[in-house]
């Protein structure tokens, strides 16, 4: 498989082929995307207009991300009826329960024939687990909860904690909803669809249980990595397993990155 490019550029939030277009004009060689973003039609249409060959671009992409839910299960059913509007699909093809659909369709949207890095987006598996691993360790970083105390964050984290004991699935129900989407992104290995498989936004504890289930090799790791958050046990677990990390989000506007003392002193 190629290897993986030291810089990326992601893509959430692009809509527009001409950006993305843009970047791989002027030398990025790895598009990270997924069925989440709502922009793999352009990613694929820009992958059909650049001069830069196939064979030199990385194209990384995510299914898997919203927990399972009966909304999920109806969007699928009105979809099947063709009475949902094109806009909501991308919801229950972005879901777990529907890898298969979603990676299916990205094949479909990036007009590609295989995929590069295929990553089961969030560990999450209830609206709880979703919410723990989204805002605590936000708080006073990121927006929506930037200038909120980040002494704030960890109680809403020891809540989150308590609604999901009392109202969340078993710790066995979790694993197997974990387990049914990695084995789907082994199963599209085996068929060639992806060329490497791994998974997005898990910690320690959760990549030391997908090893006791998985049956290939986890290639790859997309976890929020910058200077100013930096996972250290994750990082030395993934290199002494040889999984490679694909770090995303700075947090920073471009007018905070500009006078960050931190990103000057990296940039010395």
């Amino acid at each position: 498989s190629l290897p993986i490019p030291l810089v990326g550029y992601g893509t959430a939030h692009i809509k527009d082929e001409k950006t993305i277009l843009e970047a791989l004009e002027v030398g990025y060689r790895l598009i990270d995307t997924g069925v989440l973003y709502e922009n793999q039609d352009a990613v694929g249409k820009a992958l059909k207009q650049t001069s830069t060959p196939r064979e030199q671009i990385y194209v990384a992409t995510k299914v898997g991300f919203y927990p399972p839910s009966m909304l999920n299960n109806f969007f699928h059913w009105l979809d099947r009826l063709g009475m949902l509007p094109g806009k909501l699909k991308f919801v229950y093809m972005a879901a777990k329960g529907f890898e298969v659909e979603g990676l299916a369709w990205s094949l479909e949207q990036l007009q590609l024939d295989h995929i590069d890095a295929c990553m089961v987006h969030t560990p999450a598996t209830s609206w709880t687990e979703f919410l723990l691993a989204l805002y605590p360790h936000r708080f006073g970083r990121f927006q929506p909860v930037k200038n909120w105390p980040m002494w704030l964050g960890e109680w809403m984290e020891w809540i989150l904690r308590g609604l999901d004991s009392l109202f969340g699935a078993s710790e066995e129900a979790k694993k197997e909803f974990r387990r049914h989407s990695w084995e789907v992104l082994e199963d599209a290995y085996g068929k060639g669809l992806c060329r490497n498989i791994g998974v997005s936004n898990y910690d320690l504890a959760l990549l030391t249980e997908l090893e006791t289930y998985a049956r290939r090799p986890i290639s790859v790791l997309e976890i929020e990595v910058h200077p100013r958050y930096v996972p250290a046990e994750t990082l030395r677990y993934c290199k002494a397993k040889g999984i490679h990390i694909i770090g995303y989000g700075n947090g920073l506007s471009l007018e905070e990155a500009e006078s960050s003392k931190i990103i000057e002193g990296a940039a010395q």
